[in-house]
């Protein structure tokens, strides 16, 4: 499928911005193709109706390439959120695949289980320690049979004018996607090299500014992380090594703008993993149980020979396998006696580590 194509299918699609949304046209397209596609040509469409869409990348031997695009348009009224916050508060930015007529209402063509959006707020006034902050958010939809709800979530939180308080309540998991959201919503309107330094400036300021106010002193050259943000340096730096924030040319652009959509309608429980990927032990695994290993660190040093270990981040799956692993576990995966009968292209992989 040529780009022109994709261009055309943008085109018939969305006719203006946000016209599919006041149409309550959603679509879901899929992707089974090898060669370049212009996946990026037609995610500004994907992207503001807030679908679903699934690239998936197959051998060389594959077929031609193949493209469905399947539009759906929703029983009755399309679907809106918005967030009510206490005076002295403001939602400022809303992150995700939305459409947003002015600055309060979020508009969505549909609304699925598995996407997010990402609220930021700001407060301009001083803040009531006794009372704390509560905020309201409001989602109005039609259900499949068309039936129009109202869901509201309510949220309390604790307020402090102490740092050190903030910090111990500090939400990493939840501060890395939405900086994940922001960069890559910034690279489309500024230089990546630009956004790849926003990240490490802003990084090393909440760092800076946790030394000065809240650590002991210390050496200068000794690196001070606060308890609940030990992580947050390990987050970033997969952050910056993620396929759209790396400007290199054995990326091609359908991965990228895919792995960025992906992310943009991603929740914290499904960043978290992508950026520091679970490699769970199977040699560790009861064949007969249910039950499935807790993970380990994610370093090289947790690796055994004769160990074989899942590596998964929510999108892709590796099976690393040691020289020494058993050779019943290797003919049960492969039937082959040993791993050393595993042809380096049977799967794609090396004979220690596939």
């Amino acid at each position: 499928m040529s780009s022109v194509t994709s261009y055309q299918i943008k085109t018939h699609l969305q006719g203006g911005t946000g016209n599919t949304v006041e149409s309550v046209v959603t679509t879901e397209t899929s992707f089974s193709c090898d060669m370049y596609i212009g996946t990026s040509s037609i995610t500004s469409d994907q992207f503001v109706n807030n679908n679903l869409r699934f690239h998936i990348q197959q051998s060389q031997q594959a077929e031609p390439p193949v493209f469905l695009c399947v539009l759906t348009q929703s029983p009755e009224e399309r679907n809106s959120t918005s967030v009510a916050v206490p005076p002295g508060f403001r939602a400022t930015d809303f992150l995700g695949g939305v459409y947003m007529n002015n600055t309060t209402d979020v508009e969505l063509a549909a609304v699925d289980c598995d996407h997010a959006i990402t609220v930021e707020l700001k407060h301009d006034d001083t803040l009531s320690e006794e009372t704390g902050a509560f905020m309201q958010c409001a989602l109005l939809y039609t259900t499949v049979g068309g039936q129009r709800r109202l869901r509201v979530h309510n949220l309390s939180l604790n307020c402090s004018s102490q740092l050190m308080e903030l910090v111990k309540s500090c939400e990493t998991d939840s501060l890395i996607n939405f900086f994940a959201k922001s960069a890559y919503r910034a690279i489309l309107k500024q230089p990546l090299k630009s956004v790849r330094e926003i990240l490490v400036n802003q990084t090393a300021h909440m760092l800076a500014c946790y030394r000065k106010n809240c650590a002991s002193p210390s050496a200068a050259s000794q690196l001070i992380l606060p308890e609940t943000m030990k992580v947050f340096p390990v987050y970033m730096n997969s952050l910056m090594r993620t396929a759209p924030l790396v400007g290199s040319t054995e990326l091609s652009t359908d991965d990228r703008a895919h792995q960025r959509l992906a992310v943009m309608a991603m929740g914290v429980e499904d960043t978290q993993p992508l950026l520091y990927p679970r490699l769970i032990p199977l040699h560790n695994m009861e064949l007969e149980g249910e039950a499935v290993p807790s993970p380990l660190r994610c370093s090289e040093d947790r690796l055994s020979d004769g160990g074989a270990f899942l590596l998964e981040n929510g999108h892709a799956l590796f099976l690393w396998l040691g020289q020494a692993c058993p050779p019943e576990l290797i003919q049960g995966l492969f039937n082959l006696p040993s791993l050393a009968h595993l042809q380096p292209n049977t799967i794609g992989g090396s004979q220690n580590s596939v």
